[in-house]
């Protein structure tokens, strides 16, 4: 067993007992959201990184197995997760902001940090835009072994 199998393996259990954590701890949020429906939103969204950490701990034990082809592009769900999670912070921050937020002290710092929002909110979407076009911006490259 070669050296990347094995640190494909300790990878996945990694990720399986994040995801598995995760699941649980977000299951529970859930359970006591009660009525607010920003912490039922949190723990929507942890339930998602949960089950995106279970299906990278099984993509990375089926490769270690030699189970696992990676065959055509398709979407890239680490961007589209991540992008998703500034999202949801940026817009839960704009809407429902807590007292340990950051507050400006004067107007220079109010400025730039509304910029620094919008450029955080471009940011997510560039992310989920990327993970989705994938597939397309893989079908115009070359294929190996044809001429060019």
């Amino acid at each position: 067993m070669t050296a990347k199998r094995v640190g494909a393996y300790i990878a996945g259990a990694l990720f399986l007992l994040l995801g598995a954590s995760e699941l649980f701890g977000s299951t529970r949020m859930l359970l006591r959201a009660g009525h607010d429906a920003w912490l039922a939103g949190d723990a929507v969204g942890g339930i998602l990184l949960g089950g995106y950490f279970l299906w990278c701990a099984m993509r990375f034990i089926l490769w270690a197995n030699g189970n696992w082809e990676s065959g055509q592009a398709r979407i890239k769900w680490g961007p589209i997760v991540l992008g998703a999670f500034i999202l949801w912070v940026q817009v839960k921050n704009h809407f429902h902001p807590t007292p340990q937020l950051f507050t400006a002290d004067n107007e220079t710092q109010a400025q730039g940090m509304a910029a620094a929002s919008v450029l955080i909110g471009i940011l997510a979407v560039f992310l989920i835009f990327w993970g989705v076009s994938a597939p397309f911006r893989a079908s115009h490259r070359a294929r190996p072994g044809a001429d060019v």
